[in-house]
């Protein structure tokens, strides 16, 4: 409280210097009209009591200017003592009275204490003022004066009573809010230590993430280059076992081409040949798959299959093995089981790895293949009586170029990828895979698979009607409606002239609506009848693009147009002007349906690779199957331009893959020569042409009369982050 009363003093307290103006003023007019009053108060008096005022109020006035304090007591004290000289010398009538004036500005300019001590002063000057100061006053005047005075005391005590306690609360929330002062110094350091630590901890992150960004590109880079290497690599090597299996299936099959049939030992060491030429090309085909998986290029072909014809089919194949070891074997699936939206390829190859990984390993007892179905998935599994695998080991068993190094697996051939692969395409589908085993019993691998999926949209019947759609009044005031005052749902209009990306979108994106359209009209109308999002146009080239873009842009200014050039990976040879396309190894059945399709007699044939050995492998497989036929060969794509324009050969085999011009561009030169045009021509390569998901070399993108500068911001921040992450 004492802090709150000083800053009290020093900030509220009534100042003393209008109070000694007062008493100077009034001193210089009792000088002044003294003269002209003698019937209200005595000249000589008037003169010395002006005097006095105006001499006392000049001292205090200097007191006050050295010592604020001490000026206060002195105008108390000049205030009082004239008062009592008024008494004596002008001798008005309740003069004493005024005595309370002093004692209300003691209370307001020193304080309730002062007051209370000049009040006891001037009451024992009061008490004396008969008899000493002023002879002639009466007890009454005394009396009288005695009453306001200490009044006026009590009033000024009742009135600082609040003042203290104000005081009081005021030196507590002081006291409060220099704590809190302190505490927010104390917070506002910590805030600047910490905003210091942030600081430097989002410094670090940004260096952070930036290495990682570095990073990231280096593993995409090294990713990209190992997928590329084992791309280049599993092409060299399916070169020469393509070739090496090919003159192995000559020579068993047709031995009248090496004049006379082979001795029964040499077709025996042939077939063990075979046998590893297979498995060979088997594990080039696991590690490609592997890469393709990881490297995100593994693209599923989702259809509804029927899954209990799936493992009937996969059984048969496997039925002979087993019987030939003398296993028991059973396949149980349910009656109705659901069909289930998968790649049927995958799926296949998938219980075609378990059955035969199976069969490899049981020497005893039986196979069993179960199916069953529940909560919208199937459930496969493949058990056999074989070792059994370690808790240890099968932790490990899906890992790639895992094999189980305990006795009981250690003469048992494989690569390591098979399972790998398998849990790989599983999880493709959505699904998972896991095994149960038990030593010297026997294991269960399990395959659960979704069974929600569609290879075809299905036109709901709230495609016409929708709740999100809103009625806006507006569309029917003018003459066009236009998209922006409609409810746009998540829609997309699809125009594909090569028809594989419209299924695909479908298998791959479930979340906006796909309409199909196979010519742009059709689009446009279904753009009028139902608003959509986006209306996407696949066009076969880049040239047919921009025509139909242009058209759709005039016919449909509010809407997003996209356009891209997805050729379909497996139609793309026949859509090029190709007969057909053959994957090697090329055996002599391929060859003679190829040679069954053409409509005129096949008199010459031209091979067209940059392997000899692969020429010369082709040109025997054709003379087996007709030895009449004059086969001409080209290792290049102009020595192949050259004999065409001299030979015209009926038929053409022409490989993708040579330096120079390709396959493809030689295709291109033979389409626009109007004399070379007609002649078949089939596209061979070591490539499958499922291999790799749909891509488009452009995306174009185009709205009404432009596209302003802000979406354009928009647009390039958006696609270009999009386009530079993974795509996985």
């Amino acid at each position: 409280m004492k802090r709150s009363l000083r800053y009290l003093d020093g900030e509220y307290r009534v100042s003393a210097l209008p109070v000694i103006a007062f008493v100077g003023a009034a001193g210089e007019f009792l000088l002044l009209t003294a003269v002209d009053l003698p019937s209200v108060l005595p000249v000589p008096e008037s003169r010395y009591m002006g005097a006095l005022s105006l001499g006392l109020a000049t001292i205090s006035w200097v007191v006050h200017n050295r010592s604020p304090r001490v000026g206060r007591w002195a105008t108390m004290g000049t205030l009082t003592v004239l008062v009592f000289l008024a008494e004596r010398w002008l001798q008005l009538p309740g003069i004493l009275s005024l005595l309370a004036i002093p004692t209300v500005l003691a209370a307001t300019m020193i304080g309730l204490p002062a007051a209370a001590a000049l009040t006891m002063v001037q009451s024992i000057f009061l008490i004396l003022t008969p008899r000493i100061v002023a002879p002639g006053t009466t007890w009454s005047t005394v009396a009288l004066a005695l009453v306001v005075v200490w009044a006026m005391l009590g009033l000024m005590a009742g009135v600082s009573r609040p003042l203290r306690q104000h005081a009081e609360w005021l030196d507590i929330c002081t006291g409060l809010a220099q704590e809190s002062l302190k505490e927010t110094r104390d917070l506002k350091l910590e805030l600047k230590e910490m905003r210091a630590d942030w600081l430097n901890a989002s410094r670090q992150i940004q260096l952070a993430n930036e290495r990682l960004s570095s990073l990231r590109i280096i593993a995409e880079r090294a990713r990209q280059s190992k997928a590329d290497f084992v791309a280049k690599v599993s092409h060299e090597f399916r070169t020469p076992l393509n070739i090496i299996t090919g003159l192995i299936n000559v020579l068993v099959e047709s031995p009248e081409v090496c004049d006379g049939p082979l001795p029964p030992k040499a077709i025996r060491y042939l077939e063990i040949v075979y046998r590893n030429s297979q498995h060979l090309t088997s594990m080039i085909d696991d590690v490609l798959d592997l890469s393709q998986v990881e490297a995100g290029r593994m693209a599923l072909q989702l259809e509804w299959t029927d899954l209990s014809e799936l493992i009937t089919a996969t059984s048969e194949t496997i039925r002979p093995i087993i019987e030939e070891k003398g296993l028991t074997f059973s396949v149980s699936v349910p009656q109705g089981i659901s069909r289930v939206c998968c790649d049927d390829v995958r799926v296949h190859q998938v219980m075609l790895n378990l059955l035969s990984n199976a069969v490899r390993l049981t020497d005893r007892g039986g196979i069993e293949v179960n199916a069953a179905q529940h909560d919208g998935r199937v459930v496969l599994s493949v058990s056999d009586t074989g070792p059994g695998i370690a808790p240890d080991a099968a932790q490990r068993i899906f890992e790639p170029f895992s094999k189980m190094s305990t006795h009981l697996w250690h003469d048992k051939a494989g690569s390591g990828l098979g399972l790998s692969i398998c849990m790989q395409f599983v999880q493709l589908h959505g699904g998972r895979m896991w095994l149960e085993s038990e030593l010297g019993i026997g294991t269960t691998f399990f395959v659960e698979l979704p069974i929600t999926g569609s290879s075809q949209l299905i036109t709901r019947p709230d495609r016409q009607i929708m709740e999100s759609w809103i009625w806006r009044e507006g569309s029917f005031h003018s003459e066009r409606a236009g998209l922006a005052d409609r409810a746009v749902s998540p829609r997309v209009i699809v125009c594909d002239q090569t028809s594989d990306l419209y299924s695909a979108l479908v298998r791959y994106s479930s979340e906006p609506e796909y309409i199909n359209a196979s010519t742009l009209p059709q689009a446009l109308s279904n753009l009028r009848g139902f608003p959509a999002q986006t209306l996407l146009i696949n066009a076969a080239t880049p040239e047919n693009l921009w025509s139909l873009m242009d058209t759709a842009r005039q016919e449909s200014p509010d809407t997003p147009i996209l356009g891209c050039c997805c050729p379909p990976s497996t139609k793309r040879a026949i859509e090029a002007g190709a007969l057909g396309y053959l994957t090697k190894p090329v055996n002599s059945k391929d060859l003679a349906e190829i040679v069954k399709r053409i409509q005129s007699a096949v008199r010459s044939v031209l091979v067209v690779d940059d392997e000899a050995d692969s020429r010369e492998l082709t040109a025997l497989l054709l003379n087996t199957n007709d030895e009449r036929l004059e086969v001409l060969t080209a290792e290049n794509g102009n020595q192949a331009l050259s004999l065409m324009c001299d030979k015209k050969p009926d038929l053409v085999l022409l490989d993708i893959l040579m330096p120079g011009l390709s396959g493809w561009d030689v295709l291109v030169a033979i389409q626009s020569n109007k004399r070379l045009s007609d002649i078949p021509v089939v596209m061979v390569s070591g490539q499958d042409p499922r291999e790799g998901p749909i891509s488009s070399k452009l995306l174009i993108t185009t709205m009404g009369d432009g596209i302003s500068l802000t979406k354009l911001i928009d647009c390039l921040q958006d696609v270009s982050r999009r386009l530079l992450q993974p795509d996985y």
